[in-house]
């Protein structure tokens, strides 16, 4: 199933200025990925490759550890990816991961994707390790790093993360889960269980959503943004957490 590749895909012939002879030039295949000791041209034919619970991890045997993609990656399976101190860029505003339905896609190791991670309906995304995820698009909340219409488990310390879950979708910060600055946009029916700890939260609300703070739950700051119809006339903060966050414990 999984077949090893040849390193050098062609070479090509040039004749150098001195002209004593030719340089040999070859046109190397760089790998991006790896399952066990199985190398792989590029990240989705590794995922095509994987089994059900693999580990694929990055290589980017390039300068400066770049993977470019040209199109969005699918995972059409429960998959974990160690990311391996490497960077994932897409082309234009592409999303760079699109989570399928009732499929999983655990995150560990540390790096960068340089555009959104989209979560299907019924999909699953674990956050395991510290992965910047930023984005090219600004304009809307569907575009924001992480686009959650699944379900999204923070589960270790991590530096930053900017999150919208559209409607009914689920987020999860676990016991384990300690992010210095969250971003979290709330859409209609959408239920956030906060349980880790939050340096800076800061929360936007729309509509019959649920912030729910467990008994382990702390944060430093809190910043609360009004979105939807429902903070219309809501000016005071105290009044507004009062009426849409639900502490417990």
């Amino acid at each position: 199933r999984r077949q090893r590749q040849m390193c050098i895909r062609d070479s090509s012939l040039t004749k150098p200025s001195s002209a004593r002879g030719y340089q040999a030039i070859s046109n190397v295949v760089h790998y991006v990925a790896k399952i066990g000791d199985v190398s792989y041209i590029t990240l989705q034919e590794a995922i095509n490759a994987a089994n059900k619970g693999d580990t694929i991890v990055l290589t980017a045997d390039t300068l400066k550890k770049i993977i470019e993609l040209t199109e969005t990656v699918t995972i059409d399976k429960p998959i974990t990816i160690d990311v391996n101190d490497c960077t994932i860029m897409s082309k234009g505003e592409a999303p760079i991961f699109n989570v399928n339905e009732n499929e999983i896609l655990t995150l560990q190791g540390k790096g960068t994707l340089a555009n959104r991670i989209e979560v299907n309906s019924g999909g699953t995304l674990n956050l395991e390790g510290d992965v910047n995820i930023t984005s090219n698009g600004t304009s809307s909340d569907t575009e924001a790093p992480v686009v959650n219409r699944g379900t999204v488990n923070v589960m270790s310390v991590r530096n930053e993360l900017t999150i919208y879950c559209d409607e009914s979708a689920i987020f999860n910060l676990t016991e384990k889960g300690y992010v210095t600055t969250l971003n979290l946009t709330q859409g209609q029916k959408s239920i956030a269980n906060l349980n880790g700890v939050v340096g800076t939260l800061v929360l936007r609300h729309y509509d019959k959503a649920d912030t729910i703070a467990g008994e382990k739950f702390k944060a430093d700051k809190l910043t609360l943004i009004p979105a939807g119809s429902l903070w219309d006339d809501l000016t005071d903060p105290e009044k507004a957490v009062e009426d849409v966050v639900m502490i417990q414990g």
